[in-house]
């Protein structure tokens, strides 16, 4: 082998190094890219997970909310009772048995009698 060859294999060994040196150069940086996008990424799977975890809660109380209105709602009673309550005190009509007068009297001696005045 010739100086001449030698002196091209030394450059061609030192462009060789230069690439591997960008090579790893370009390496390092991608990898704190990808380190850093995974940080990222993690913050934000964390923040998702608290927002799913508080509405979740929200959504519990919501759901407890409906079963309380429901269980009210059940032990209401419905148009048809009360319309059934209504036709019964029409047809029996408490106020053919006493006036107003009548129960204000039985009041006042009540409260007179149990000296409430």
């Amino acid at each position: 082998m010739d100086e001449k060859e030698l002196v091209e294999l030394s450059e061609s060994l030192k462009i060789l190094d230069q690439k591997v040196s960008q090579l790893r150069d370009s390496l390092k940086i991608i990898d704190e890219n990808t380190i850093q996008k995974y940080s990222d990424i993690s913050n934000i799977v964390s923040v998702i997970s608290n927002k799913t975890t508080q509405f979740e809660e929200r959504l519990s109380k919501v759901e407890s909310k409906i079963n309380m209105i429901e269980a009210e709602l059940r032990e209401m009673a419905r148009s048809e009772d009360v319309k059934v309550i209504q036709k019964y005190l029409q047809l029996i009509d408490p106020t053919r048995f006493l006036s107003k007068e009548d129960v204000i009297k039985i009041i006042e001696d009540y409260l007179e009698k149990n000296k409430w005045r």
